[in-house]
């Protein structure tokens, strides 16, 4: 009971926001509220524990729009000074395959904002630059989001990690005594950092994968045409996520993602080089923006390299 009353506040902003379609400026102010009062009367909190909590809400969601602005600043300036026509003409220049362009644009680099930023960076940055190349603004957002389901656990720099469980060192006495084995609190963190990674390792890795299937289907009602590029879309997965891995185990979680995702770009870039990975008897996997049927962007083939 208690639990489903903490989760009160977010179903109404769900609802709200979701539901009702209301902008998140208006929706969350009745979060903020309904957390108070459930706050003050179901659990009791003075109204002081209520005051410092707020304040400490508006210092948290000013340093993380500091980050975001941060990264939005440089979007702009990039579309101002001709960088994201540079990155769409260098894009054309790897690869003209709407398909690999998705997993270097979303995943990879997806992966290094928010390795270096967080904070939602990769949608902030990736999705419009995604839209700035031709791609349509629901095959940009949800391509964004999905792929940043693997790196966010080490997101900024790793403060998930190392800020997340940060309260534990006052809270548990360390060190403390694992198989025999005397854990301090820097291990400890480099353990939880190192089985999350395992596990982005045994999921994460088909990301690459899902988000591909998923436009072909958005765009072209079908799966077919994104199973054609299986072998380098499970490649960019593993090669990211096993550099993830190497990464969170020998060095620690700060920065897994950040430097993964560095590592497994120029590799997966020079491989997708590699004509036989998505060379198919059809020819090349073109989205063309050139005709609108059912509400759907048509994908279009062109024969030769």
């Amino acid at each position: 009971m208690l639990a489903l009353l903490a989760a009160l506040p977010i179903i109404i902003v769900g609802v709200l926001m979701i539901g009702y379609m209301w902008p998140a400026s208006k929706a969350m102010p009745f979060g903020w509220l309904s957390a108070l009062i459930i706050a003050g009367i179901g659990w009791g909190m003075p109204v002081k524990w209520l005051s410092a909590a707020t304040i400490g809400g508006v210092i948290n969601a000013l340093s993380i729009l500091l980050i975001v602005f941060g990264a939005l600043l440089i979007l702009q300036l990039m579309k101002k000074s001709g960088g994201v026509y540079g990155i769409s003409h260098s894009m054309t220049s790897i690869s003209v395959d709407r398909r690999v362009q998705v997993i270097i644009i979303a995943w990879l680099m997806g992966s290094f904002f928010e390795g270096a930023a967080g904070f939602g960076t990769p949608a902030a940055v990736a999705a419009p630059l995604l839209v700035g190349m031709g791609f349509p603004p629901l095959i940009a957002a949800t391509s964004a989001l999905i792929a940043d389901s693997t790196a966010v656990t080490f997101g900024a720099v790793g403060v998930p990690i190392w800020g997340g469980f940060a309260a534990l060192e006052n809270l548990i006495e360390f060190p403390i005594q694992s198989m025999g084995v005397s854990i301090e609190f820097s291990q400890f963190l480099h353990n939880i950092g190192a089985f999350s990674a395992l596990l982005h390792f045994l999921v994460g890795s088909f990301i690459p994968l899902i988000i591909v299937l998923l436009m072909t289907r958005i765009v072209d009602g079908s799966f077919k045409k994104g199973l054609e590029v299986l072998p380098l879309a499970l490649f960019g997965g593993f090669i990211f996520t096993i550099c993830q891995f190497s990464i969170a185990y020998f060095v620690g979680p700060e920065l897994p993602s950040l430097l993964g995702s560095l590592i497994a770009l120029p590799v997966f870039i020079l491989q997708s080089q590699e004509v036989f990975w998505y060379r198919t008897k059809s020819g090349i996997f073109l989205l063309m923006i050139s005709g609108m049927r059912a509400g759907k962007v048509k994908l279009k083939l062109e024969n030769g390299m």
